[in-house]
């Protein structure tokens, strides 16, 4: 079907979440040797849309399996955040707020008092 992957595909999805960056998963799923060359495949593999799919569905998964984990696991901590890892690499856990702070400095006409 043209909506699955191919296997250098999935490779590449599955080893970014694992945890690997995108030039690596490219260059280990794509036997490329130029970093260049697989940062730029890393970069086109991130924007196809039957990759994205990819990685929501294994999020979805990883939500299912928290939930069973919350409820029946013995090492409840260490499974629980292997699961949250992947739901915030594939982009769908929890935010994280961003603060922006604004700095104003001010001198007055006499600039040598602050030198």
């Amino acid at each position: 079907m043209k909506d699955e992957l191919t296997p250098k595909q999935k490779k590449f999805a599955d080893l970014i979440i694992e945890g690997r960056n995108g030039t690596d998963a490219a260059v280990e799923a794509y036997g490329l040797t130029n970093r260049n060359s697989a940062a730029v495949t890393a970069s086109r593999n991130m924007r196809l849309g039957k990759v994205r799919e990819y990685f929501t569905d294994q999020g979805y998964g990883a939500a299912t399996r928290i939930v069973k984990l919350s409820k029946e696991a013995k090492s409840e901590a260490v499974r629980l955040r292997a699961n949250i890892d992947i739901l915030d690499r594939i982009g769908i856990g929890v935010k994280k707020p961003e603060v922006a702070l604004g700095v104003q400095i001010n001198f007055g006409e006499d600039r040598d008092e602050y030198a």
